[in-house]
């Protein structure tokens, strides 16, 4: 069906957009004096999210760059993250967030803040182009050694050999874990010729199988049936678990230090401490919040800008910002030493663990470097992108403006979150008819708009008065563990498909054609014992039932789990055919069939505060296409407390409300009445509709009123 809208333009607009900023002299200019010179620019005018806008550019002109980018927090690394990420994509696109849990005391940061991190050091390392987004206090905190990362580095390459011994023990000092099964982020296994690794910064667990010494495959598999999938015919680099490697010369120099505070401090408190935290070293090779005595461990650290490129252009926010950051983060660090120290608990200066302000600024003026600034300057390169104010959340004066940029030739371009959402705002477009806005699906903290480039950027967040706080969908999740075995212990009572209820009996190792494989033992009557491969956990559940004390074990080859399968399949039978015939009789029925979704509706859908998940959307539109037929619906709508089900009534309402037609919400008690009636009025005010309560609560001649 011919809309009248032009997708081809919405689409090549999108490649456009950085093409506009490439006609600004000023923007010609810093590309000039970037490749020309050792620069140190001042740049102001790109509000909300133009920065992004502006970077996207750059690195898009300087592909032989990598980009260093400063914030000031995390929550700013997070949005600028996306605001790129809309403009350019994820390619190369690295962080390098900060230990946030350094100042709340022996605790080490979370695994995908680890994983962020040992990511990005293994592409700056190895040489890959990035742009690397950080903040001022990750940037301030001393890191491990290039070398000793490096070194600790493994690399898989099909053809070249490797001796398992070796292997296992660099693991083991990364703080890789050695299991039976690999499940999770960390774990490894050697059976036989073949190695099981999930490294940190893996989607999925790697199989390498040797033929002697040779490697001579390497492939990905699935942690919850332990099979391979996909050949892997580029290397593998496994980096380490942490920035703490065990090796021996770390051991020592730990020893060093710690025995020096012990003769200096004279408490016997912490003596005791360090002597438990180097017995916990000695056995486990780390223990928990171990990072943040890093320089107890390595004599000489690094800085994040000694694993950098020497032509790396640096990206910084306002250095007046970053320094008052910068000195919040020391004077924290300072207190929290004193706090320690007055426990008599071990701690390291912050003179230890951060460089200074001066030393960064020392570092950005060794480099070409752009300096934000919020204000307006003499000095500065003035893009004059500003923020949109005043109109969030006011969708009719949005449409206003957007329709006298329009006429005054501005090139209006709006960013949805979903393919869902931008097909909605198109629809809305095309009934205002501003068929030359163009709709992108990307999502952008804030817009903008310039003057100079005759260009305005909107989010369609900021026109509903949305506000979200940034978050990033992480590129490395934590791993699937095998969901019935997480907690098997020896004894269980377990399930196979063909076979019935037994009990598991551990992981044993057989071998097979010469070749030892891992096999599942699950006991039945009689003491026979069934031995599955750990590549057919597919076919074995851990039992589930009420009362555990009475479940019958199956006999190996016994007619018990067939007999069990003849009943239930005569029961699912049974209540098939009661189901058929209630189903045939409402088949049967006529109903009405509500109108087509209209302009309002998409407007008032598009209002919706919260981003919906995918299975909301899914009800949403099962509801709507029901509505639609000409048959009365039938339809439940299950979840649990929170999780979006009163939004899909209030769709469903709204569309009855379109037709002309009466809607009743019927509630099980006062209290959510009266909640009920408030969400509604709230989602509603912006339409002529009339909303009203029925409760004890109202007087008999207000429910009069109400059902006149």
């Amino acid at each position: 069906m011919d809309t009248g809208f032009d997708h081809s333009l919405t689409s090549n607009r999108m490649h456009k957009l950085l093409d506009i900023l490439r006609q600004s002299e000023i923007y010609n200019s810093i590309v000039s004096d970037i490749k020309n010179s050792e620069a140190q620019l001042n740049v102001c005018g790109v509000g909300g999210s133009a920065l992004a806008y502006l970077l996207g550019t750059l690195v898009e002109d300087m592909t032989d760059k990598t980009f260093l980018i400063v914030t000031e927090t995390q929550d700013d690394i997070d949005r600028l993250y996306r605001d790129l990420t809309t403009f350019r994509g994820e390619d190369e696109i690295v962080l390098f967030p900060p230990w946030q849990t350094f100042l709340h005391g022996k605790i080490s940061p979370a695994r995908e803040i680890l994983s962020d991190r040992m990511f990005t050091l293994e592409r700056l390392i190895h040489n890959k182009r990035s742009i690397v987004i950080t903040s001022i206090r990750a940037l301030l905190h001393r890191i491990l050694p290039i070398e000793t990362f490096r070194d600790a580095t493994l690399r898989f390459v099909k053809g070249e050999e490797m001796e398992l011994s070796k292997v296992a023990q660099s693991l083991t000092h990364s703080g890789y874990e050695r299991v039976d099964i690999v499940e999770m982020k960390g774990d490894f296994s050697i059976r036989g010729g073949i190695i099981d690794i999930y490294p940190l910064t893996y989607q999925m667990p790697v199989r390498i199988e040797l033929f002697g010494d040779e490697i001579d495959s390497i492939r990905y598999f699935d942690p919850l049936t332990q099979r391979s999938t996909t050949q892997i015919n580029n290397d593998v680099l496994v980096v380490p678990m942490s920035e703490i490697i065990l090796t021996p010369e770390m051991i020592a120099y730990w020893k060093e230090r710690t025995d020096e505070i012990i003769e200096a401090q004279q408490s016997p408190k912490l003596t005791n401490e360090i002597n438990l935290l180097t017995e916990k070293l000695l056995e486990h090779g780390r223990f928990e919040g171990i990072e943040g005595y890093l320089p107890l461990l390595y004599p000489k650290l690094a800085n994040l800008w000694d694993y950098l490129p020497d032509d790396t252009v640096v990206i910084t926010d306002d250095p007046q910002w970053l320094k008052s950051e910068s000195e919040k983060l020391v004077e924290q660090a300072k207190q929290f030493f004193q706090h320690e120290q007055e426990r008599e608990n071990l701690a390291v200066s912050p003179q230890e663990i951060f460089v200074t302000f001066d030393e960064v600024m020392s570092f950005c003026k060794s480099k070409r470097t752009i300096y934000l600034s919020h204000r307006k300057d003499k000095e500065c390169y003035d893009f004059g992108m500003k923020t949109i104010e005043g109109l969030r959340g006011n969708f009719q004066m949005f449409l206003k403006e957007m329709e006298n940029w329009v006429n005054s030739g501005y090139m209006v371009n709006i960013f949805s979150d979903n393919d869902k959402q931008a097909d909605r705002m198109r629809d809305i477009l095309i009934e205002r008819e501003l068929l030359s806005v163009a709709v992108h699906t990307g999502s952008i903290d804030t817009g903008f708009v310039s003057d100079n480039l005759m260009l305005a950027i909107i989010s369609e967040d900021e026109m509903f008065g949305r506000y979200r706080k940034p978050v990033r969908k992480r590129k490395f999740k934590e791993g699937v563990p095998i969901s019935s075995f997480v907690d098997l212990k020896q004894g269980d009572y377990i399930v196979h498909i063909s076979h019935g209820i037994g009990i598991y009996e551990g992981i044993e190792q057989l071998k097979v054609d010469g070749k030892p494989q891992d096999f599942i033992k699950i006991g039945y009557q009689d003491g026979d014992a069934l031995y599955v491969p750990t590549y057919n956990l597919d076919l074995v559940h851990k039992y589930i039932g009420a009362d555990s004390e009475k479940v019958k074990i199956d006999k190996l080859g016994g007619t018990s789990l067939e007999r069990a399968k003849r009943r239930v399949k005569e029961s699912a039978r049974e209540l098939a055919k009661e189901l058929l015939d209630l189903y045939a009789a409402r088949e049967a029925g006529f109903g009405h069939a509500f109108s087509a979704d209209t302009t309002w509706q998409m407007e008032f859908e598009a209002a919706f505060p919260y981003e919906e998940t995918e299975d909301q959307l899914s009800a949403i539109e099962d509801v709507k296409n029901d509505m639609e037929k000409p048959k009365p619906m039938d339809r439940l709508i299950c979840g649990d407390v929170g999780y979006g089900k009163t939004e899909v009534a209030l769709r469903a309402a709204f569309k009855a409300v379109m037709d002309n037609k009466q809607v009743a919400v019927l509630v099980p008690t006062t209290i959510l009445a009266e909640q009920h009636f408030i969400t509604f009025k709230q989602r509603m005010a912006a339409f002529p509709v009339m909303i009203d309560i029925l409760s004890r609560f109202r007087k008999p001649a207000e429910q009069k009123k109400v059902l006149e």
